[in-house]
């Protein structure tokens, strides 16, 4: 089951949202579509990075492990979000990708895919760029919130 980019409905995918139609055909025509089911593992903490996922239907849940193999919840990814790219500028993703619902379909694009897709689409560069240094923001103010609960 390959889901289509061209005739898409997802409003909320990133790549829908700032590719042209003619760029739609080139990623409906070379991303892999998968189905997983519940509990089911997309990727597993520690594995190669080899793109970017993005959820067309169902929900994901990105976890981390705790020493005793605990999973502990990162935070839940839903229809038309992309995810799997923590690890993206690194070799190997941080945390474990996992299904929360039955025929959960996932798009995939590997970094080459991406990548052109940043050369042929401006806009789509510029977004994700943004997107980027949001999550990195975020990122040092928690890390900021954590040094001053850490020292009162």
């Amino acid at each position: 089951m390959k889901a289509d980019c061209i005739t898409c409905k997802n409003s909320n995918c990133f790549f829908l949202k700032y590719c042209s139609l003619q760029w739609r055909e080139f990623l409906s025509a070379n991303k892999t579509t998968s189905v997983y089911q519940i509990k089911q593992n997309i990727f597993l903490e520690d594995t190669y990075v080899e793109g970017i996922y993005v959820v067309h239907k169902g929900n994901v849940l990105e976890a981390y492990s705790k020493k005793d193999n605990q999973l502990v919840h990162k935070h839940t990814v839903q229809k038309g979000d992309f995810f799997g790219y923590t690890g993206y500028s690194c070799s190997k993703h941080l945390f474990t990708a996992v299904a929360q619902e039955n025929n959960t379909q996932i798009c995939f694009f590997t970094k080459e895919q991406v990548y052109q897709t940043c050369l042929n689409n401006k806009e789509f560069a510029y977004q994700l760029m943004l997107f980027f240094l949001e999550a990195l923001q975020k990122n040092e103010q928690q890390n900021t919130l954590n040094i001053k609960l850490a020292h009162g």
